[in-house]
């Protein structure tokens, strides 16, 4: 993993640019987002059939340490696109797969996962976020919290993830996941999907990751499409949240590791002296 040593490892520090309302991705992050697809990094982390090794879960999660421990702010934008692919993978249609997965497989979209307000906490009958029947489509109202990733300018268009109430016959505000662009398709040209930042938040630790509240259909309508069955938006939620804290787990793991190594280096490198107790010995030993 040359390219996660030599190169991410140089941008810990990189930060994103965020005031209350605006958000910029420096240019030392567009420019590794473009090597790193690249590279040859990213065979290992997806399934055979969109381009990668299709390895084993044993395999692909040493991979993710190693970019986790040379920088946690990147390895964000790479790990909410593998879980947004994954999900779509999971429970979307044949056309779904075809239409997003390869483009968050291969990083020429970003995903993003739109589930937190700030009202409901972890209450999801609180949730406010609507989706109402359109023609083929849905329109998709709310606003949604703490969005981490959720408007940057390393790719084109952000697939955002949204958990929303969807009111049926016989079963009333049911839960259900929507995939909803940032960016329509019309004639080959994108078009806004009218998706807007409220606020931005500064992150304490991932400083290179803008986390946002985000608002959907206040200027004009937000379309989405239905990805789950009606009604088992909260169970897939949980199979979701346990690759999440899968993830978190990793996380730890690989900065624990870090620390190991770069103690280890020192006190390898660094020689110290102890002065003598009084009363004993005046050899100095060396450490």
């Amino acid at each position: 993993l040359e390219f996660a040593t030599n190169h991410l490892s140089k941008l810990q520090d990189v930060k994103a640019n965020i005031s209350e309302s605006e958000l910029s991705i420096p240019s030392e992050f567009q420019v590794a987002w473009q090597e790193f697809k690249k590279s040859n990094i990213l065979k290992y982390l997806i399934p055979k059939q969109y381009g990668g090794d299709g390895l084993p879960k044993t395999v692909s999660t040493a991979v993710k340490e190693a970019l986790i421990a040379s920088n946690p702010s990147f390895y964000i934008y790479v790990m909410l696109n593998l879980e947004a692919a994954g999900l779509i993978e999971k429970f979307g249609t044949k056309n779904q797969n075809k239409q997003y997965c390869q483009k968050l497989y291969n990083l020429e979209w970003s995903g993003a996962l739109s589930y937190t307000e700030a009202q409901a906490d972890c209450e999801w009958d609180a949730i406010e976020t609507y989706a109402t029947p359109e023609g083929n489509s849905y329109s998709i109202t709310g606003q949604k919290s703490l969005v981490a990733a959720g408007m940057h300018g390393l790719t084109q268009n952000i697939v955002h993830l949204v958990l929303a109430k969807l009111e049926i016959s016989g079963e009333k505000d049911a839960l259900a996941w929507f995939i909803v662009p940032q960016n329509l398709d019309e004639n080959g040209k994108p078009i806004s999907n009218n998706i807007t930042v409220e606020s931005c938040q500064k992150p304490v630790g991932l400083e290179g990751v803008p986390f946002c509240t985000l608002n959907f259909g206040n200027a004009g309508t937000t379309k989405g499409e239905l990805l789950c069955k009606t009604g088992d938006g909260a169970e897939d939620l949980y199979q979701y949240l346990n690759g999440v804290r899968f993830e978190t787990s990793l996380q730890s793991v690989a900065l624990s590791n870090l620390v190991l190594q770069q103690v280890t280096k020192f006190a390898c490198a660094e020689k110290r002296t102890i002065s003598p107790l009084e009363g004993a010995s005046n050899k100095r030993p060396s450490i």
